[in-house]
C-alpha cells in the first residue's frame, strides 16, 4: 500500500492530519477532526488537494486506504471506481478493493504495469448494480496480472482492453460475468487461471470503433469449468450477449491458440466460436467499415473436454439442441455460430491460413447455421482437419517483474 500511497500522491510533500472515515462505502473520503485514522493531504499548484486515508489493519504493514482529488472549490473530482491509476513503471500487490460503486481497480494508458495479490469483490454477490470490471487495464503496453482474483463484476472480472504485451496467469475469476476477458489486445497470454462460476469463463473479443483491432492471443493450462450463471450483466453491455454456460468463447478475432486447458461441465458449450453477428449488438450503426467481424486463424488442440452442451441457455439454443440431440442429448464441445467471409472462400472454405483449425481428438463440431437462423445446421468434423502455424507471441515480462514468484 505504501507503494501505491506514493505512486497517487506523485512524491509530493504531505502534511499528517486526522480523519474520520465515512461509513457510505459508496464514497471514498470524507474528513473530520476525530481520531479515527491518518490523512495525508497535498495541495497542489492549480488549488486542487489530493487526500488519502489509511490506517494499519491485521497483520503489520497491511493498510485500508481510500484516496480522493477535490478541486479549488472542494468538489470530488475521481470517480466512483476504488482505485483509478494513470501511471508507468510501478506494481500494485497484496491489495484488496471491495463494493466499489464503479470499476475496482482501472489502469489507464499504463506502461510497464504489475498487479499481483489483488483481490476485488463485490461482496453482496452477483448483482447488475455492481461495478462493471474488477481489475481492468485499459490502453496500456507490457502488463502481467498474477496471483488476483475478481468475484462479482457485473462485466469482467479481470479485463485487458486495448492493451499490447500482455500476460495474465495463475488468478481466479468467480460470479462474474466473464471471468476473464482479453478485448482488442495484441499479444497475451493467458495461462494457468482458474474461471469458475461465472455467465462465460474466458472471453477473447474484438469490438468495432476502439482503438485497435487485437489479434496474437494464446490461451493455454486454465480451467474453465461450470461457468453456469444466469447474465446479470446491465442491458446493451457487449457480454449481455454471453450466454450462460459458456467455457471459452472467441468472438470476431484473429489468431488465437487454444491449448491444454481443462474445460468442463459448461451447459451452453465448452468452447464457442463466433462473429460479430451473433452478438446483439451487431445492427449497431456506424460501425467502422475496416472493422473485421469474423474469427479467423483460430487452432484448437490438445485440450480436455468433459460434460457440458446439455442445457444451453436461451429459447433458441434449447430448441436446437433438442432438435438435434434431443432431450437427453447435448451439444458437442465446440459451438461455430457458421458465419464466415463468403468473398475470401476457396471451394467453401476460407484461405489456409484463416481457417478454424481444431486437432483435438475426435470431438466434433456444431455448425449452428447462424446466417440462417438455424434452420440447416450440421455437425462436421472434416471441415476443421487442419494445422496452423503456432502464434510467435513473445509476450515479455514488464521491467522488474518476477518471472517466478510463489503461487497462493
Amino acid at each position: 500500500m505504501k507503494k501505491i500511497y506514493t505512486t497517487l500522491l506523485f512524491g509530493m510533500i504531505s502534511l499528517h492530519v486526522m480523519c474520520q472515515w465515512t461509513t457510505n462505502t459508496l464514497v471514498n473520503t470524507e474528513a473530520s477532526g476525530t481520531n479515527a485514522g491518518t490523512c495525508e493531504t497535498v495541495n497542489t499548484s492549480d488549488g486542487k488537494t489530493w487526500m488519502a486515508y489509511f490506517k494499519a489493519i491485521g497483520a503489520p504493514n497491511y493498510y485500508e486506504m481510500r484516496a480522493q482529488l477535490l478541486d479549488k472549490h472542494g468538489v470530488k473530482q475521481l470517480g466512483p471506481e476504488g482505485m483509478l491509476v494513470y501511471a508507468n513503471d510501478f506494481t500494485i500487490e497484496h491489495v484488496a478493493i471491495e463494493d466499489s460503486k464503479g470499476d475496482g481497480l482501472k489502469i489507464n494508458d499504463g506502461e510497464n504495469v504489475t498487479i499481483r495479490d489483488v483481490r476485488v469483490e463485490w461482496t453482496g454477490g452477483p448483482k447488475t448494480t455492481n461495478g462493471a470490471y474488477g481489475i481492468y487495464p485499459v490502453k496500456s503496453k507490457n502488463v502481467l496480472i498474477e496471483d488476483s482474483a475478481s468475484f462479482g463484476a457485473s462485466d469482467a472480472g479481470i479485463y485487458v482492453g486495448q492493451s499490447q504485451n500482455v500476460i495474465v496467469r495463475r488468478n481466479r475469476a468467480e460470479r462474474n460475468v466473464a471471468g476473464i476477458e482479453i478485448e482488442n489486445t495484441i499479444g497475451a497470454d493467458v495461462y494457468e487461471n482458474t474461471a469458475t462460476g461465472n455467465t462465460g469463463g474466458i472471453l477473447v473479443f474484438n469490438m468495432p470503433n476502439l482503438s485497435q483491432p487485437g489479434q496474437s492471443t494464446r490461451v493455454f493450462k486454465n480451467k474453465s469449468t461450470e461457468n453456469n450463471l444466469g447474465n446479470f450483466a446491465a442491458k446493451g453491455a457487449a457480454v449481455a450477449s454471453v450466454p450462460a454456460g459458456s467455457g471459452v468463447v472467441v468472438n470476431s478475432n484473429p489468431k488465437v491458440e487454444i491449448f491444454d486447458n481443462d474445460i468442463a461441465d459448461n451447459k451452453t458449450a465448452n468452447l464457442i466460436i463466433s462473429s460479430y453477428y451473433s452478438t446483439n449488438y451487431y445492427n449497431r450503426p456506424g460501425v467502422d467499415p475496416k472493422y473485421d467481424p469474423y474469427p479467423r486463424a483460430i487452432y484448437v488442440y490438445g485440450n480436455r473436454f468433459r460434460g457440458g452442451g446439455d442445457s444451453p441457455d436461451g429459447m433458441e439454443l434449447k430448441a436446437l439442441k433438442v432438435s438435434m440431440f434431443g432431450l437427453n442429448g447435448h451439444f458437442p464441445d465446440v459451438v461455430w455460430d457458421g458465419y464466415q467471409d463468403s468473398r475470401t472462400l476457396v471451394n467453401g472454405l476460407p484461405p489456409a491460413g484463416e481457417r478454424i483449425c481444431i486437432q483435438n481428438g475426435d470431438i466434433e463440431v456444431l455448425n449452428a447455421d447462424g446466417p440462417n437462423k438455424f434452420s440447416h445446421p450440421k455437425l462436421d468434423a472434416t471441415s476443421f482437419q487442419c494445422e496452423l502455424p503456432k502464434l510467435d507471441v513473445r509476450v515479455r515480462f514488464p521491467p522488474g517483474a518476477k518471472k517466478r514468484t510463489r503461487t497462493k
